[in-house]
């Protein structure tokens, strides 16, 4: 198992020590491990994520030589909303290396304000307001692409999971147009694609079965496997069920990344 997305104490929505998620992740196989915690690119002396960020690339290099006979340990960074924040993220960038930076979306913005999507009460929108809401979500995703320095689009198709959690209903295939000029702009510019298995147990991967073959079938090829944990025991959630609908829509190998380079794993199950 080669992870490319997963959380640490170092995420303010995260609980786990880095060394208890090592050793769990030793324990199932996991070859290698890429900690990749969240920088929403808005420090304030509330949260700051610049610090804590910092503090957690600096823990997993210690932490490489004496797991190195074991795993391999790779560091990255989720990085969202950056096309709002331009200093912080230039801040966070340039702070660490990383071997992967994550690219993603997780607040809506609203007028002026920004809202946290997860917390929205969804149930309680119109579908007028559900449609700007994932309208503006897929914008800021083609924004993100067009003018950030990103590796990997993690958990695309993200409002889904809200919605689903609010138990409404979405028809997302309006926006397949938005989607497939995403997928265009990604096989240009080389980014990978990630399929997110943190929904497994409910039978939602970001993105799900359609959206996976839309991207083989357009060319993509380059596609990383998070399981987007915030427990050490969620380490390989649904990741062998992940691998399995890859090689059912018909991809024959997947990818992690070191040095910001794409290393390839072949599927042999």
């Amino acid at each position: 198992m080669y992870i490319s997305h997963c959380h640490s104490k170092y995420s303010p929505d995260a609980k786990s020590e880095l060394e208890e998620i090592i050793e769990t992740a030793i324990s199932r196989g996991v070859k290698v491990l890429t900690i990749t915690d969240h920088c929403n690119c808005k420090f304030t002396p509330e949260r700051n994520d610049f610090i804590t960020i910092c503090a957690c690339v600096d823990e997993i290099n210690a932490l490489k030589e004496r797991y190195s006979d074991k795993i391999k340990l790779l560091v990255g960074v989720e990085v969202a909303e950056e096309i709002f924040r331009w200093d912080d993220a230039k801040k966070i960038r340039n702070a660490r290396n990383y071997d992967i930076i994550l690219g993603s979306c997780h607040e809506y913005k609203k007028g002026d304000v920004f809202l946290r999507t997860a917390s929205q009460e969804f149930e309680t929108w119109s579908q007028k307001e559900i449609d700007e809401f994932v309208l503006f979500y897929y914008n800021t995703i083609l924004e993100m692409i067009k003018k950030t320095d990103i590796d990997v689009v993690c958990h695309l198709t993200l409002p889904l999971r809200y919605l689903k959690r609010r138990g409404v209903e979405f028809d997302n295939t309006r926006f397949d147009y938005l989607i497939k000029e995403i997928y265009s702009l990604m096989i240009e510019k080389k980014l990978a694609l990630e399929l997110n298995t943190s929904g497994a147990k409910s039978g939602l991967f970001l993105p799900d079965e359609y959206y996976l073959r839309l991207y083989r079938e357009m060319g993509g090829e380059l596609i990383t496997i998070g399981t987007d944990s915030h427990v050490a025991d969620n380490v390989t959630q649904g990741f062998l069920e992940g691998v399995e609908l890859l090689k059912s829509v018909g991809f024959t190998r997947y990818y992690y990344f070191e040095n910001r380079k794409p290393i390839e794993v072949k599927i042999q199950i």
